[in-house]
C-alpha cells in the first residue's frame, strides 16, 4: 500500500532555511568553544559559557518553534507534547539552579 504525501513548498524552504541557520549557528558555536578553550582568563571562560548557553538555546528554540507550527496546523497533541517537554526543561533548569 503507497500513500501519497503532498509536500506544501513554503513548509519545505521554510524547514530548509531553518537547518541552514541551526548549521550555522553550530560552526559559531564551534568556533565560540575553540575561543573559549585558548582565551586567558576572565574572557576565555565568559566565551566558553556563552557558547555553552547558545548550544543550550538551540534545542530549546527548536521546540518552541515546532509548538508554534503545531498550534498553527491546528495539531493539538503535538502542541500539548511539546508545551509538555517546554515545562519538563523549565522545571529540569529551576531544580538546577535552586540546588546550587
Amino acid at each position: 500500500m503507497s500513500a501519497t504525501h503532498r509536500v506544501d513548498p513554503d513548509q519545505f524552504r521554510r524547514e530548509q532555511a531553518l537547518g541552514h541557520l541551526i548549521s550555522r549557528l553550530v560552526l559559531a558555536i564551534g568556533v565560540l568553544a575553540l575561543a573559549g578553550a585558548v582565551l586567558p582568563g576572565t574572557l576565555g571562560t565568559v566565551v566558553a559559557a556563552i557558547s555553552i548557553v547558545a548550544v543550550t538555546a538551540i534545542p530549546v528554540a527548536r521546540v518552541v518553534w515546532l509548538v508554534v507550527i503545531w498550534r498553527r496546523q491546528g495539531d493539538r497533541r503535538f502542541t500539548r507534547l511539546g508545551l509538555a517537554l517546554l515545562a519538563l526543561m523549565v522545571v529540569g533548569t529551576l531544580l538546577a539552579v535552586l540546588r546550587r
